[in-house]
């Protein structure tokens, strides 16, 4: 009778235990709560994009003004020129508010916004930290009939680092 108590608590407990770990799928990648501190998430032509513990840098330009940049191995350029809360549409009327090149991996062409948005939601210089979201259409530098779809954009609690 023992034998038959502890399997069943092994078969019935356990599982439930398991099914209460602390974890969410974003763009089709497992994160637990403690990797959401600090992520860069997008779906690239429905493929996805995390990048974990990416920093924010915040410097001064020629000029006086400030500069934010998120760049990465594929957004080669993702920064905002004078950075505050607000929504950004993109495209070529949005080239005195961001810049935003992409690199594809796998042929290295160089692709820019033809539209969508840029939303900062979160722009906190005490707390140090910058978070929103973005989605958009990008079209090759080389070659204007291949696109890019980048969806589901998120920046979530990225630390901002300021650089001198």
């Amino acid at each position: 009778m023992h034998k038959f108590s502890v399997r069943l608590i092994i078969l019935v407990v356990l599982p439930f235990l398991f099914s209460f770990r602390n974890s969410e799928v974003i763009t089709g990648e497992k994160i637990t709560a403690a990797d959401t501190s600090a992520l860069f998430v997008c779906t690239v032509d429905d493929k996805p994009m995390v990048i974990k513990n990416i920093n924010a840098y915040m410097r001064t330009v020629t000029g006086g003004y400030r500069q934010l940049s998120l760049s990465n191995d594929r957004f080669s350029k993702f920064f905002l020129i004078k950075p505050e809360v607000a929504e950004i549409k993109l495209g070529a009327s949005s080239l005195r508010q961001v810049v935003i090149h992409y690199t594809d991996p796998a042929n290295l062409n160089l692709y820019k916004p033809l539209s969508g948005v840029l939303k900062i939601k979160v722009l906190d210089e005490n707390k140090k930290v910058l978070s929103g979201e973005f989605e958009m259409e990008l079209t090759c530098k080389n070659n204007p009939s291949k696109k890019i779809k980048i969806k589901n954009g998120k920046l979530i609690n990225i630390p901002i680092v300021y650089l001198q």
